[in-house]
């Protein structure tokens, strides 16, 4: 939830990727009102560069919010050619006490890639794509296992959540 002043826009953005969307039930559009299809922030390619938008970020709280700094701090990046490192699959195995991943990534040559188990942190090991680690040994039971893979010179990162039994 948060507070803002909402553009409409005569007819959805086409050809972008839409990242933000509004809910106009949480709010009053009036005759502004665009229905199910009313974005707020996309990026796209243009004319061989890259170009991200937002209509978020009205009030000054907006910039005092850690996500809305994120928000901005992403497309900036995006627009200057960052692209964000992407889990593409992660497969999750529990056997003698320890758990082993393989999390296959885009090409990130400098990201880290890490395994957190039980309050436990493993730094997996790295070949092009593909980063392989298994935990220490943990406590039976269900665990959260969670895959960070992080790019050390812009910040950027993304995770994959899984549940295991051990």
């Amino acid at each position: 939830m948060r507070t803002d002043e909402w553009y409409a826009f005569t007819s959805p953005p086409r050809e972008v990727r839409v990242l933000a969307t509004l809910g106009e039930t949480s709010y009053a559009p009036g005759e502004a009102a665009m229905g199910g299809d009313h974005p707020i922030a996309w990026s796209h390619a243009y004319d061989g560069g890259r170009a991200w938008y937002t209509a978020l970020g009205h009030t000054e709280a907006s910039y005092g919010e850690p996500l809305f700094r994120a928000h901005l701090l992403g497309g900036i990046l995006y627009a200057a050619g960052f692209d964000a490192p992407r889990i593409d699959s992660l497969a999750v195995t529990a056997r003698g006490g320890r758990v082993s991943v393989v999390v296959r990534h885009s090409r990130c040559r400098a990201c880290r890639v890490e395994l957190r188990t039980g309050g436990r942190v493993t730094t997996l090991r790295e070949s092009d794509t593909v980063a392989r680690g298994t935990s220490g040994r943990l406590a039976p039971g269900r665990r959260r296992v969670t895959v960070t893979l992080v790019e050390p010179t812009s910040g950027l990162r993304a995770s994959a959540v899984r549940i295991v039994r051990v």
